[in-house]
């Protein structure tokens, strides 16, 4: 049994994510577990959807593929590419998501799918999607499936870095309203290198020591680690950080060093 991971911006209100769901298991149905990560991804963020890849990607066995469509519509040339990283397969769009995901890594082999299967103009991965996931599950050479090409776009999920500060982007904000930022672990202990530092929240809200989760905290305190992606993520314990200060996928989190 293949995983099938369906990560989209399509929120629930419509018919999108059943029908692309329907459309894989016409082709590959008992040969595949189609999962859903999120269809809840903010409209466009594409530097969100690669977060939410990326981590699943860390727990996910190999073999899966998983299927993204986000920001698929913001250029009518835009084109969808077929990947292996790291033993998994990612179908998406060639809009700067592929380079994250990527950003310490390489693909295996990084595809240029062809439009031929598309009937759908306006939803095309209706049409993409489940023919390459019939193609790779029933073991068919993956290299047959485009034409190899490098990547487009220039996004990356890498924060500001300074000797005494980093300027690190909101990319998630999960059901809690915890934040999660662009800075993995191995770029903060790099640039702190021993030193005290500050997390500047807004409305005087600080943070001065990493705990390991929440529950290092008082309720109601603030907490800041390096959650199961190797991400920072501050948060309130049982609170809502986000909402309480309005912050947004975008807002920009400085972090102060001595």
């Amino acid at each position: 049994m293949t995983f099938v991971s369906l990560t989209t911006d399509y929120g629930n209100k419509d018919y999108y994510a059943a029908a692309l769901r329907v459309k894989i298991l016409e082709r590959v149905s008992g040969k595949v577990d189609v999962v859903d990560l999120t269809h809840h991804i903010e409209p466009f963020s594409i530097a969100q959807a690669a977060y939410q890849v990326e981590s699943a990607m860390a727990l996910f066995p190999m073999g899966s593929i998983h299927c993204v469509d986000v920001a698929s519509g913001l250029n009518e040339r835009m084109r969808y590419v077929l990947l292996k990283f790291r033993g998994q397969y990612i179908v998406c769009c060639d809009n700067g998501l592929p380079q994250i995901v990527m950003e310490y890594g390489a693909a295996d082999f990084f595809l240029e799918i062809a439009d031929a299967w598309v009937q759908h103009p306006s939803f095309a991965a209706l049409d993409i999607f489940p023919r390459v996931v019939e193609h790779l599950v029933n073991g068919l050479d993956p290299l047959l499936l485009g034409t190899a090409v490098e990547p487009q776009g220039g996004i990356t999920l890498k924060p500001i870095v300074h000797d005494k500060m980093i300027r690190a982007s909101v990319i998630h904000v999960d059901s809690y309203e915890n934040l999660v930022l662009n800075i993995r672990k191995h770029e903060f202990d790099h640039t702190a290198n021993g030193r005290n530092f500050v997390i500047q929240i807004r409305r005087g809200s600080d943070v001065k020591r990493l705990s390991t989760q929440y529950a290092d905290v008082q309720p109601h305190e603030l907490a800041a680690f390096f959650n199961t992606s190797g991400y920072l993520e501050v948060g309130l314990n049982q609170g809502n950080l986000a909402g309480i200060n309005n912050i947004q996928i975008g807002d920009v989190v400085q972090i102060d060093f001595d």
